[in-house]
Order: structure tokens, then C-alpha cells, then sequence
């Protein structure tokens, strides 16, 4: 059943699944375009000037010595940092998802700077072509290490890339027999890796990193060695052709069985899980029509009724991304954090040790609710959905309210949300104060419960601190339990 929803509702509804979660900023900015305005305005993102400064590389200087930090931990950091400051809420959403399809990690890749090209690419192509990006990626150095496809060669294929490619990538699990693995691996030989930041040899570190950013150079890059190349014909899925790597994975692409199952898995990941067969059938149908093109899928899918119906809004359990990171842009965290970078810091200027920390706490909050960005728990990727509300999750969550007020008086984490906040709320009472952040978080608290939170509040003394002016305790400070209360409520743990 299609549910009854205002503008205002429809939009946080369209933030809360093609964005990185609702906050009023974001909303407001888009009320003039109505809702199938701020559709078109989120799925166009292209249109939107990307205006994140921070290079990588910031992250990965020391600013208190002369060492540089190339692990995976340190390109999380800014990812972590992106998806806070964006403008482009469905780029790094996307992002997310296929991060979750082409699964890598670098736990066992190890090298930051190959993470950071696996990443890149998948943000390029977050909207764009399935088949260009499942090429693109499975010939990313990362990728290449995760699955061991760098040690390939036409007398003895490596078949885990190739099992791979058919089991998760595209038709899964049943859709295959072990001898179209073989075949498929055949396709596969000629790739391996460069590594030119080490071809640098006993140079220091610091000075490495430098060069290479300063000539545009990649640490690490994908080569191709075309005399191992088997271009023997090849009979997969009953149909013999000489194919190669790239036609390969097109044909692997474009296989109905293939739309279905990414279909689904985007309808389960953006709307609710278990979709009907009608809504998958819709989607692939589009989908193949488009040519394995993406946008005019998500464009699609915002337009169908079940994309507003009782099953998709205001059901889904947020992911640890959706929890924290949507937490963050609704405090403003991510504004602070580009407020504390150098005023005109480039490439070569090195994030102070304090922003580092707090992107630190950032991921620890992430990672403790069992989502680690760049580092999934296997090839699978993560489990969406119910997953992620397990008892230590939720205790974790709680302790959002403790991050958000992390840091000194001044540098406080949501301090550009804290100090309007503290000029606004004086002479207010403590419903004033619960309405306010419950705009927040963008959560509707049921009457009862709301009457029973501002009661709780006023028998603390609230009311007189806000209404007299000496008072020592700043509202600002009165808010951070209200947060964890709110933080922990089931209707924060739904978008």
C-alpha cells in the first residue's frame, strides 16, 4: 500500500536511500524541487560541483614527523571523511554498494595506495556502465591480489577469479558448472600488477609519496602481458566463441540471470529485502533496455509505487554507514572537519593529528558495528538488513552521542551544530529542546514517548537552566544524554 506522504516526508524518504541518511540541510536545499525534482537532482549528481578539497595523500603524511602511513586504514579515514562532507550523497552510496558486490579487503591487500585505486573506481563508475565497471574493477590491482588473478598464465589458469566472477559478480551460485569455471579462468592470463612506488628504491618514504603525487603517478598499477594470452576458443554456458577478458565479462554482464540477481540485490539495498518478482522482473527488464546502464535504473526505481509503499518507508534498519555516517552530516561533522584542515592546505599539507584521531573514532564507531569501510569480513561482502542490530551494535550506537562531543570546548566534533544550538534554546523549556533535536536526527517520536522524555527532562532541571541566563550549564551539554536516548530509540534505528 502506498503511503500517504508530504514533500518534506517524500524527500527525507528519497535522502534516507539514495543519500548517506536525511538531515535538515539537505532537505531544505531540495524542498524547491519537489520530490521528483530532488530524485533527479540526487541520481544527476553530476551537476553538483564536487567540492570535497582533501586529497589522499593528506591522510597519509604525518604532520608531527617526517613518516608517511600507506595501510588500507589511512584511505578509510578519508573515505570516511568524504562520505561526511559530500555533496554528492548517491556517489558514495553507490560507492558503498558495489564495495559490498566487488568485495575486497585490505586486510589482505595490505597496500593502501591499491585500495585507494580500487575505491576511485568504484566511485567513477558508481552510476554508470555494469559491464565497464565489472571490466575496470576485476583489473584493479587490488582485486588482482584479493583473488589471486596476478599469478595467472594459459598453462595453469588460476580459478579463483573466475569462479568469482560467475558466483558473486554476476549469474551466483547454481548458475554455472565447474567446467565453465575452467573455461572461463582461460580468459584471464595476461594480467598482472606494477608496483613503481617500490621501483623507487631506497629513497625515503616521505620523499616517495611526494614525488610520485607531484609527477600524478600511480603507486601501484594494473599491466598486461599479451604473449601469455590463450586465444584458444572457449565454450561457456554452451556457447563457444574466442572470447577474451573483456568480452568475457560482457557476456557474463549481460545475462538475464545476472540482471535478476543485481536487481534484486540494489531493490534490497535501497528499499526493503525479499522484493517481489514483478519489482525484479521490472527493474532487469530496464536494466537490460538500458544497456547495463545504472542511472536509468535508479531513476526507474524511484518512480515505482513499491518504492513508496508501506514496506519500504521508514522500515529499513540502518546500516552502521546510514547510523554514523547519517549522524555525522546531521550534526554537521563533516563541515567541522573540513573547518579544522589548514586554511589553503593542499596535497602537501598533512591532516593535524586531532582531525586524524577523530576520523579514528569514526571508524571504530564503524567498525564495532560490524562494518569497516575497505574492510569486509570475506569475499560475500557484509550481510545487510537485520544483521546489524545485534546487542553489541546497538550498545555501540548508543555511544554516538559520546563521539559527537568528542574534543576540547572549542573543537568539539558537532561544535557547528552545539553553537547555534546554545544561542537558540535560551529562554526555551525542554520540549523546545526535544522537538529541536529530534529535527535533527529526523525522527517523529510517538506522543507518549515524547511527553514522557520532556517530563523526564523538566524533573532535571532543565526548564530553569534554558530560562535563566546565568545559568552554568549550557544547553549544549543538557543535550548529550538526550542524544544517546534518542540515538538508541527504535525509530533512529529506521529509515
Amino acid at each position: 500500500m502506498r503511503v500517504e506522504m508530504d514533500t518534506r516526508a517524500k524527500i527525507t524518504h528519497l535522502l534516507n536511500r539514495l543519500g548517506l541518511g536525511a538531515n535538515e540541510q539537505e532537505i531544505d536545499a531540495l524542498m524547491p524541487y519537489g520530490a521528483d525534482g530532488a530524485a533527479r537532482k540526487l541520481i544527476n549528481y553530476e551537476h553538483t560541483p564536487d567540492r570535497f578539497p582533501v586529497d589522499p595523500t593528506e591522510l597519509v603524511l604525518h604532520d608531527r614527523d617526517a613518516n608517511v602511513s600507506l595501510e588500507p586504514h589511512r584511505y578509510a579515514l578519508w573515505w570516511i571523511l568524504r562520505m561526511a562532507a559530500t555533496q554528492r550523497p548517491l556517489e558514495e552510496k553507490m560507492t558503498l554498494f558495489w564495495h559490498n558486490h566487488f568485495a575486497v579487503s585490505g586486510a589482505k591487500v595490505e597496500f593502501g595506495p591499491a585500495m585507494l585505486d580500487y575505491l576511485n573506481i568504484l566511485r567513477k563508475h558508481a552510476v554508470g556502465n555494469f559491464s565497464e565497471l565489472t571490466y575496470e574493477i576485476s583489473r584493479s590491482p587490488a582485486m588482482l591480489h584479493w583473488l589471486d588473478a596476478e599469478i595467472s598464465h594459459k598453462t595453469h589458469p588460476n580459478e579463483n577469479f573466475g569462479r568469482e566472477l560467475m558466483e558473486l559478480f554476476t549469474l551466483g551460485i547454481g548458475n554455472y558448472t565447474e567446467k565453465d569455471v575452467k573455461e572461463v579462468s582461460r580468459c584471464f592470463t595476461t594480467w598482472g600488477v606494477r608496483y613503481p612506488y617500490y621501483e623507487l628504491g631506497k629513497m625515503p618514504e616521505r620523499d616517495k609519496v611526494m614525488k610520485m603525487s607531484d609527477a600524478d603517478m600511480p603507486m601501484i598499477a594494473f599491466t598486461e602481458c599479451p604473449y601469455l594470452a590463450d586465444t584458444g576458443p572457449k565454450t561457456v554456458l554452451g556457447v563457444t566463441r574466442r572470447f577474451d577478458d573483456k568480452s568475457m565479462i560482457q557476456f557474463l554482464c549481460e545475462n538475464p540471470i545476472t540482471a535478476k540477481r543485481l536487481m534484486k540485490k540494489l531493490w534490497a539495498f535501497m528499499a526493503y529485502e525479499n522484493p517481489e518478482d514483478k519489482v525484479v522482473d521490472h527493474l532487469a527488464n530496464k536494466f537490460v533496455a538500458s544497456k547495463l546502464e545504472m542511472k536509468p535504473v535508479l531513476a526507474e526505481m524511484v518512480s515505482m509505487p513499491e518504492f513508496w509503499s508501506d514496506r519500504a518507508v521508514g522500515t529499513m534498519i540502518k546500516s552502521p554507514v546510514s547510523f554514523t555516517i547519517g549522524a555525522m552530516r546531521q550534526f554537521k561533522v563533516g563541515e567541522h572537519f573540513l573547518g579544522m584542515r589548514a586554511q589553503g592546505a593542499t596535497y602537501e599539507t598533512p591532516l593535524n593529528a586531532q582531525l586524524v584521531g577523530q576520523l579514528y573514532g569514526a571508524f571504530t564507531l564503524l567498525h564495532n558495528q560490524g562494518l569497516a569501510p575497505l574492510f569486509p569480513p570475506d569475499v560475500s561482502g557484509w550481510r545487510w538488513g537485520s544483521a546489524w542490530v545485534g546487542a553489541s551494535a546497538m550498545l555501540e550506537r548508543q555511544r554516538i552521542a559520546n563521539y559527537l562531543y568528542n574534543g576540547t570546548k572549542q573543537g568539539r566534533i558537532s561544535s557547528k551544530w552545539i553553537r547555534p544550538l546554545n544561542e537558540a534554546a535560551k529562554g526555551k523549556d525542554s520540549e523546545w529542546l526535544v522537538d529541536r533535536v529530534c529535527e535533527t536526527m529526523t525522527i517523529t517520536l510517538p506522543k507518549a514517548q515524547k511527553d514522557a522524555l520532556v517530563e523526564s527532562m523538566k524533573k532535571k532541571g532543565v526548564d530553569v537552566a534554558l530560562k535563566d541566563p546565568k545559568a552554568k550549564t549550557p544547553p549544549a551539554l543538557i543535550v548529550q544524554p538526550l542524544i544517546r536516548v534518542l540515538a538508541a530509540s527504535p525509530e533512529y534505528q529506521l529509515c
